[in-house]
C-alpha cells in the first residue's frame, strides 16, 4: 500500500480511452488533440460515404431502385418535417395543413403556400369563401374551402379530393378538375384521374399504411420518410403485388412483416441501410 492510499481503496482501473488520449497528447501535444480528432471524424465520414456509395453502386448494378430524396427542396423551406414527424400548421386564413414526414412548404400570403416536397392534407376554413392556392413544381392548384391531400416529389404529383373541387393547371398549361372522391396522378405528360378511397390514402395520419393491390416499390417508398436510413429495392421485388396493413411507427417490424408474407428478403446493412430483394 502506498503512502497516499487509504484502506479500502480500489486499484486504478486501466482505461483504454485514457491511455489512447495520453499517447496522442505525448505525440501531437495537448493543443493538437482537437485537430487530431477532427481528422479522425473526417476519415470516418469519408469511409461512411464510401460504404454507402459502394452499396448504392452495387444496388444499381444488381437492378435495385434507389431512394431519391428531395433534400435540396427542403433546405430553404419555411417549414419542413423530419423523419417520422407529422406536423400541423394553420395559415392566417384559417386553412389547416397536416404535413407528413419529409415534407417542406413555403408560405405565400394568407390564402396560399408552395409545397416544395412531400405530402400534406389541406383543410380549408369553412367560414371563408376564398379558395386556397397551392404551388408545386408540377403546376398550380386551386381548391375550394374543403379537404384534399396533395403529394409532390421529383416523380410527379398526386391530388386526392375528399370533398373539394381541385383545379390543377400543369406547367404546360393543360387544366384538370379533380372532384370529390377522385385522385389525379401526374407523371410527366401522363395524367390519370380515377376514384380513390380517402380513408386508405390518409391512414398515415394514424401511423398506418393500408394498401390494396399495390406494388412493393410503392410500399417501400411509403416506408422511407419513417426510416432513418436508405431503403433500396430490386427491380424484381419492386413488381410484387402487395395488400395489407403496415405500421409506420415501426418500419423495422413492417419490413419483417413483408419478408414473412411475401417472396422477398430484407437484408440489413450498416448505417440503417436495408435492401429488399426477391427471394424467388
Amino acid at each position: 500500500m502506498t503512502q497516499n492510499s487509504q484502506p479500502g481503496d480500489q486499484p486504478p482501473v486501466h482505461d483504454p480511452l485514457e491511455e489512447t488520449l495520453r499517447q496522442i497528447r505525448h505525440t501531437v501535444g495537448a493543443h493538437g488533440v482537437g485537430e487530431h480528432y477532427m481528422q479522425q471524424m473526417r476519415r470516418r465520414a469519408f469511409l461512411r460515404r464510401g460504404l454507402l456509395g459502394g452499396a448504392a453502386l452495387a444496388c444499381t448494378g444488381a437492378g435495385l431502385a434507389l431512394s431519391e430524396p428531395d433534400a435540396l427542396s427542403e433546405w430553404n423551406a419555411d417549414l419542413r418535417t423530419k423523419t417520422g414527424e407529422i406536423q400541423q400548421v394553420r395559415l392566417a386564413s384559417g386553412t389547416q395543413l397536416t404535413l407528413a414526414p419529409h415534407s417542406a412548404v413555403n408560405f405565400a400570403g394568407p390564402d396560399g403556400f408552395s409545397l416544395r416536397h412531400g405530402t400534406t392534407i389541406v383543410r380549408g376554413a369553412q367560414d371563408r369563401l376564398a379558395s386556397v392556392q397551392i404551388e408545386t413544381r408540377h403546376g398550380l392548384l386551386e381548391m375550394s374551402s374543403q379537404e384534399a391531400q396533395i403529394r409532390a416529389d421529383h416523380a410527379g404529383l398526386d391530388v386526392l379530393s375528399h370533398n373539394a373541387i381541385v383545379r390543377v393547371t400543369a406547367r404546360n398549361g393543360q387544366e384538370y378538375r379533380v372532384k370529390s372522391g377522385e385522385r389525379l396522378r401526374m407523371r410527366g405528360q401522363n395524367v390519370h384521374i380515377a376514384p380513390a378511397e380517402w380513408a386508405m390514402a390518409t391512414a398515415w395520419t394514424g401511423g398506418q399504411l393500408i394498401v390494396e393491390n399495390t406494388l412493393m416499390q410503392d410500399v417501400v417508398e411509403a416506408f422511407r420518410p419513417y426510416w432513418s436510413g436508405p431503403i433500396y429495392i430490386s427491380g424484381r421485388a419492386a413488381r410484387i403485388p402487395v395488400a395489407g396493413v403496415f405500421s409506420l411507427s415501426s418500419v423495422s417490424q413492417s419490413l419483417e412483416q413483408i419478408a414473412e408474407a411475401f417472396p422477398v428478403k430484407v437484408m440489413a446493412m450498416p448505417f440503417q441501410t436495408r435492401l429488399v430483394v426477391s427471394s424467388v
